[in-house]
Protein backbone atom coordinates (compact mmCIF):
# COMPACT_ATOMS: atom_id res chain seq x y z
CA UNK A 1 0.00 0.00 0.00
CA UNK A 2 1.34 3.45 -0.91
CA UNK A 3 0.20 6.95 0.02
CA UNK A 4 1.86 10.19 -1.05
CA UNK A 5 0.88 13.81 -0.71
CA UNK A 6 2.40 17.12 -1.76
CA UNK A 7 0.75 20.45 -1.06
CA UNK A 8 1.91 24.02 -1.33
CA UNK A 9 0.81 25.51 1.99
CA UNK A 10 2.15 29.04 1.61
CA UNK A 11 2.39 31.11 -1.57
CA UNK A 12 2.79 34.83 -0.95
CA UNK A 13 2.11 35.71 -4.61
CA UNK A 14 -0.26 33.69 -6.82
CA UNK A 15 1.69 34.70 -9.94
CA UNK A 16 4.95 33.21 -8.63
CA UNK A 17 6.24 29.67 -8.06
CA UNK A 18 7.79 30.82 -4.77
CA UNK A 19 6.31 29.17 -1.70
CA UNK A 20 6.44 26.49 0.95
CA UNK A 21 5.48 22.92 0.03
CA UNK A 22 4.79 20.15 2.53
CA UNK A 23 5.11 16.52 1.39
CA UNK A 24 4.94 13.03 2.81
CA UNK A 25 4.97 9.33 2.02
CA UNK A 26 3.64 6.26 3.81
CA UNK A 27 4.24 2.75 2.47
CA UNK A 28 3.63 -0.69 3.83
CA UNK A 29 3.80 -4.14 2.30
CA UNK A 30 0.75 -6.32 2.37
CA UNK A 31 2.18 -9.72 1.43
CA UNK A 32 5.32 -11.67 0.65
CA UNK A 33 8.75 -11.66 2.24
CA UNK A 34 9.61 -8.02 2.71
CA UNK A 35 12.62 -6.32 4.26
CA UNK A 36 10.57 -3.29 5.32
CA UNK A 37 7.50 -3.39 7.50
CA UNK A 38 6.79 0.24 6.63
CA UNK A 39 8.37 3.46 5.40
CA UNK A 40 7.32 6.95 6.52
CA UNK A 41 8.59 10.30 5.25
CA UNK A 42 7.70 13.92 5.96
CA UNK A 43 9.37 17.03 4.61
CA UNK A 44 9.09 20.58 3.43
CA UNK A 45 10.66 22.63 0.66
CA UNK A 46 10.77 26.41 0.35
CA UNK A 47 11.16 27.56 -3.25
CA UNK A 48 12.41 31.11 -3.78
CA UNK A 49 14.70 31.50 -0.83
CA UNK A 50 16.03 35.04 -1.26
CA UNK A 51 15.34 38.09 -3.43
CA UNK A 52 16.42 37.29 -6.97
CA UNK A 53 16.73 33.53 -6.21
CA UNK A 54 13.23 32.43 -7.25
CA UNK A 55 14.32 28.93 -8.33
CA UNK A 56 16.58 28.13 -5.38
CA UNK A 57 15.21 25.79 -2.71
CA UNK A 58 15.86 24.92 0.88
CA UNK A 59 14.42 21.69 2.22
CA UNK A 60 14.28 19.42 5.21
CA UNK A 61 13.10 15.81 5.23
CA UNK A 62 12.96 13.06 7.83
CA UNK A 63 12.11 9.43 7.14
CA UNK A 64 11.88 6.15 8.97
CA UNK A 65 12.33 2.65 7.57
CA UNK A 66 10.92 0.05 9.95
CA UNK A 67 12.27 -3.44 9.22
CA UNK A 68 10.29 -6.67 9.19
CA UNK A 69 10.77 -9.43 11.76
CA UNK A 70 12.01 -11.79 9.02
CA UNK A 71 14.68 -9.32 7.89
CA UNK A 72 15.85 -8.74 11.47
CA UNK A 73 15.96 -12.48 12.16
CA UNK A 74 18.14 -12.98 9.08
CA UNK A 75 20.53 -10.25 10.26
CA UNK A 76 20.63 -11.71 13.78
CA UNK A 77 21.47 -15.18 12.40
CA UNK A 78 24.19 -13.81 10.08
CA UNK A 79 25.70 -11.87 12.97
CA UNK A 80 25.65 -14.94 15.23
CA UNK A 81 27.29 -17.09 12.50
CA UNK A 82 30.12 -14.54 12.29
CA UNK A 83 30.67 -14.64 16.05
CA UNK A 84 28.62 -11.60 17.04
CA UNK A 85 25.48 -11.38 19.11
CA UNK A 86 22.32 -9.34 19.35
CA UNK A 87 19.87 -8.01 16.82
CA UNK A 88 20.42 -4.74 14.92
CA UNK A 89 18.04 -1.84 15.49
CA UNK A 90 14.59 -2.41 14.01
CA UNK A 91 14.56 0.86 12.08
CA UNK A 92 16.66 3.48 10.34
CA UNK A 93 15.91 7.19 10.67
CA UNK A 94 17.40 9.67 8.22
CA UNK A 95 17.24 13.47 8.34
CA UNK A 96 18.41 15.66 5.47
CA UNK A 97 18.87 19.40 5.08
CA UNK A 98 19.57 20.66 1.56
CA UNK A 99 19.92 23.87 -0.40
CA UNK A 100 19.41 23.80 -4.17
CA UNK A 101 21.05 26.46 -6.32
CA UNK A 102 19.71 26.96 -9.86
CA UNK A 103 22.86 28.13 -11.69
CA UNK A 104 21.05 28.58 -15.01
CA UNK A 105 18.12 26.96 -16.86
CA UNK A 106 20.00 23.70 -17.34
CA UNK A 107 22.28 23.32 -14.32
CA UNK A 108 21.41 22.90 -10.66
CA UNK A 109 23.56 21.88 -7.69
CA UNK A 110 22.23 20.82 -4.33
CA UNK A 111 24.56 20.27 -1.39
CA UNK A 112 23.02 18.36 1.49
CA UNK A 113 23.73 17.25 5.03
CA UNK A 114 22.31 13.97 6.31
CA UNK A 115 22.23 12.40 9.72
CA UNK A 116 21.41 8.69 9.82
CA UNK A 117 20.36 7.01 13.07
CA UNK A 118 20.77 3.21 13.14
CA UNK A 119 22.22 2.83 9.61
CA UNK A 120 20.92 -0.38 8.07
CA UNK A 121 23.11 -3.49 8.21
CA UNK A 122 21.83 -5.20 5.05
CA UNK A 123 24.97 -4.52 2.99
CA UNK A 124 27.11 -6.11 5.73
CA UNK A 125 24.90 -8.72 7.43
CA UNK A 126 27.81 -10.48 9.19
CA UNK A 127 28.86 -7.29 10.98
CA UNK A 128 29.62 -8.11 14.64
CA UNK A 129 28.24 -4.84 16.05
CA UNK A 130 25.77 -2.19 14.95
CA UNK A 131 27.13 0.47 12.63
CA UNK A 132 27.40 3.83 14.41
CA UNK A 133 25.09 6.70 13.54
CA UNK A 134 26.42 8.54 10.51
CA UNK A 135 26.83 12.14 9.42
CA UNK A 136 26.97 12.40 5.62
CA UNK A 137 27.80 15.32 3.33
CA UNK A 138 26.48 15.04 -0.21
CA UNK A 139 26.21 16.96 -3.44
CA UNK A 140 23.58 16.44 -6.09
CA UNK A 141 24.21 17.72 -9.61
CA UNK A 142 21.31 18.04 -12.08
CA UNK A 143 21.74 18.66 -15.78
CA UNK A 144 18.59 19.31 -17.83
CA UNK A 145 19.65 18.08 -21.27
CA UNK A 146 16.52 19.39 -23.01
CA UNK A 147 17.12 22.91 -21.64
CA UNK A 148 20.80 22.64 -22.51
CA UNK A 149 20.06 21.59 -26.12
CA UNK A 150 17.45 24.35 -26.55
CA UNK A 151 20.12 26.88 -25.66
CA UNK A 152 19.70 30.02 -23.69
Amino acid sequence: MFFRFEQMVLRPDDTSQRGLTLFGVAMTGVSGRLIEDHFLELGLVQRGTFAGRDDDTIGFVVNQQKYSHDALDALRLARAAAGGSGTPADDQIMMELSYGVQLDRAIRIQPNLQYVIHPDQFSDPARLHDAPDAFVIGLRFDLDLAALLRGR
